[in-house]
């Protein structure tokens, strides 16, 4: 995510080309517009992402002013032209921000006084001490929670049927081990960065007699673009994350899980110096991981072909207020 030079703040889609210009872009001001325009009673936006200025775009593509109804709020992971770390949480990789928010999301208070102790805990975090901090923006009237009662009138098959996709949408592969002719196994594991993103990790558990100096390489099946390891990403990608897998050989992150229309397959390549013959051999096994987080929701019969702002224009479903 960035922010322009006139503070608006913009996501970046995984799908965007490039070079991108602002118009391929999501306007945060955009989507909440649409959010109001749906009449709900509270509207919250909580970005966990870095906010570093753009300092090529001059102008905004257009910002829409939000209606004076007093029922909305922003809260962002850090401040303006400042990253937003990311840490190892148990299995899951996730943001410092979204690390303290799950502690305090459900509380039944006001949603500005949770995000103020989300504030207040993250600040105390020796890791982004001084490094990042918590910006929380509303014109929220009320007292309104997150723990609130959602009204479901005349919407309750299409909120299960909503809760059931996002529970799925938060379901990881368990670790699965495949063994090889040559006597050594292999371990995949998996982590989540986002509903959308997957780290897939290989460690050699097993050796074999007859294979030397093992080494592991995957690929996914289909290819699933990694956006986050290219070099333009290493500014604005600042983390934190450490892998608690000590004797990991290999990872990959999968990114664009959203456009999966077929069952995801890893292939790991199995490298090794036989012990008779002292020469390099390679051996592949493929494994399936089934369709992985948000990828059992099939959201890709929504998506547009490409950009941002078509997105938006997606014709939905009204859901409950």
């Amino acid at each position: 995510m960035r922010m322009s030079a006139q503070g608006g703040t913009t996501w970046l889609p995984s799908t965007r080309p490039q070079p991108y210009l602002p118009e391929n872009c999501v306007g945060v001001q955009r989507v909440m517009h649409r959010m109001q325009e749906r009449g709900t009673a509270l509207n919250v936006v909580l970005l966990d992402a870095c906010r570093t200025w753009h300092k090529q775009w001059n102008m905004l593509s257009d910002v829409l002013s939000l209606a004076p109804l007093g029922n909305t709020v922003y809260g962002y992971a850090t401040c303006e032209d400042a990253v937003a770390y990311e840490v190892q949480d148990g299995e899951r990789s996730s943001g410092v921000f979204t690390k303290y928010l799950n502690k305090h999301v459900l509380r039944p208070e006001k949603v500005t006084h949770m995000l103020e102790q989300v504030s207040e805990d993250l600040g105390r975090d020796p890791l982004v001490a001084g490094r990042q901090v918590v910006e929380i923006r509303h014109m929220l009237k009320d007292p309104r929670s997150l723990a609130d009662p959602v009204r479901s009138a005349g919407h309750s098959g299409e909120l299960r049927l909503r809760e059931q996709c996002w529970r799925q949408a938060n379901e990881l592969p368990g670790r699965q081990r495949l063994a090889f002719p040559c006597g050594a196994e292999v371990e995949l594991g998996f982590s989540a960065v986002f509903s959308n993103v997957l780290v897939v990790f290989a460690a050699v558990k097993i050796g074999s007699p007859q294979a030397l100096d093992c080494s592991v390489s995957l690929r996914s099946i289909p290819a699933m673009e990694d956006v986050f390891s290219g070099v333009s990403w290493s500014d604005e990608m600042d983390s934190l994350l450490l892998n608690s897998a000590d004797d990991t050989n290999c990872s990959l992150r999968l990114c664009g899980l959203q456009k999966l229309q077929k069952a995801l397959e890893i292939e790991v390549v199995l490298h090794y110096t036989h012990v008779d013959s002292n020469l390099r051999q390679r051996e592949t096994r493929q494994q399936s991981v089934g369709w992985p987080l948000v990828a059992r929701c099939e959201l890709y019969r929504n998506l547009p072909d490409n950009g941002a702002t078509s997105w938006l224009e997606v014709e939905d479903t009204q859901p409950p207020s």
